[in-house]
């Protein structure tokens, strides 16, 4: 089972994300940059895909990004969550959650 969110990023915003849970991260267009434990990734639609351990994630950039989270029935319960999302422009940051 898993579960998918897509994300659409706008220049000049950065977001962040509380993963709960390990994550696999493709660029459906545009180039975007991640951090999360330290490490820093670019990725773009020609060949950018990323597993990612839970943890703070900070993403950036421009165009759209989907995160697909696996969840193993076993260990964890029927529902997968962000902890947090927020994200931060010009205007200032913004909780969504």
């Amino acid at each position: 089972m898993s579960n998918t969110l897509r994300l659409i990023l706008k220049e000049n915003e950065l977001l962040v994300l509380q993963l709960a849970n390990s994550c696999l991260v493709r660029s459906l267009n545009g180039r975007q940059w991640l951090t999360i434990d330290g490490r820093d990734i670019c990725l773009d639609a020609t060949g950018g895909l990323v597993t990612l351990p839970a943890g703070k994630l900070l993403l950036e950039g421009s165009g759209s990004i989907e995160l697909n989270l696996a969840q193993d029935p076993a260990r964890h319960s029927s529902r997968v969550r962000f902890n947090s999302l927020s994200f931060s422009s010009a205007k200032g940051n913004v909780p969504c959650n």
